[in-house]
């Protein structure tokens, strides 16, 4: 359960959804430097409160540039967290690590959105690499852990899901590059899909001044109780934890018995964009309120160079 409420917050940190609003124009050469600043709180009825925070440094170095496209790659200059290593786990902290000793080749379109690593197998691998050392850092260091849940179990299972498709959805929702190949003006109240299955009700507003841009966006909630169950279903497998529909129902009722049913987002995200389409700066701040646990996040990317 514990981290099925923190897959959760992932979810809702990379619900960041093209626009076409912005206009790229990206050359051989061009070099971006960023730092990226994550924190996060999560309280939970009988347990208190748990917090995390994450400082990045990356750098997007543009390979090739072509009628087509461009080939951009990502690279993780350094890396730092604080607090509860669970939910340093759950917001990205693989991807960061891995991006130290192996950058992603990202494939973008010429609008600038991302369709693929060129690269692929060789991150994959590579990241593959890291969670395994970190399920067996964990392990490790805390014994009585096996006797809970298998580490075979959990190895297999963590295996499963670093599929192209998930190291793909990564890129695309946690990049700079997210807000790349949609039109998004005007857009109010939009039914929108996020990480394949969070649904919520999202509306943008996007304004131009002196050459920069800016997009907002709010996001509420707009998930079912059997789109809950879904999430529940999934994630469990996930982590090792099979459940048939008559287990999940009991589960599920359990949750409701105790008032843990509900689903709540109340997010806004402003990004600004700069010369060539380059971000400038981006801004998230959420809180969430998901089977029975209050969950903050803000989370903050500006361009060092």
């Amino acid at each position: 359960m514990k981290r099925t409420l923190l897959t959760l917050v992932l979810l809702v940190m990379v619900m960041t959804v093209g626009a076409q609003s912005v206009k790229v124009d990206y050359h051989k050469g061009d070099v971006r430097m960023y730092k990226t600043n994550v924190s996060l709180s999560m309280g939970i009825p009988m347990q208190g409160e748990q917090k995390c925070g994450l400082t990045a440094a990356t750098t997007y170095a543009v390979d090739e540039a072509g009628a087509d496209g461009y080939i951009v790659e990502l690279k993780t200059d350094d890396y730092s967290t604080t607090g509860n290593a669970d939910l340093l786990s759950m917001v990205g902290g693989q991807f960061f690590e891995t991006l130290k000793s192996t950058p992603a080749k990202l494939k973008l379109d010429k609008k600038g959105a991302i369709t693929g690593l060129a690269n692929e197998d060789a991150f994959i691998a590579a990241i593959s690499s890291t969670v395994v050392e970190g399920i067996n850092k964990m392990y490790a260091d805390r014994p009585g852990l096996e006797s809970q849940m298998p580490k075979a179990k959990l190895l297999m299972a963590a295996n499963s899901q670093l599929t192209p498709e998930f190291v793909l959805n990564f890129f695309k929702n946690f990049t700079v590059f997210s807000l790349n190949g949609r039109d998004l003006a005007n857009v109010k109240n939009a039914d929108e899909t996020i990480y394949d299955f969070f649904k919520v009700k999202s509306s943008y507003d996007v304004s131009s001044a002196n050459g920069t841009t800016t997009i907002t966006r709010t996001a509420v909630s707009n998930m079912t109780d059997d789109d809950l169950k879904a999430i529940l279903k999934k994630q469990m497998s996930q982590a090792g934890q099979e459940v048939d529909d008559t287990q999940l129902e009991q589960i599920w009722g359990q949750l409701k018995a105790m008032g843990m049913t509900s689903c709540t987002i109340d997010m806004n995200d402003v990004s600004n964009f700069g010369n060539g389409g380059w971000q400038s700066s981006a801004n998230t701040k959420a809180t969430i309120k998901a089977v029975g646990a209050t969950i903050k996040v803000n989370a903050a990317t500006s361009l060092a160079q």
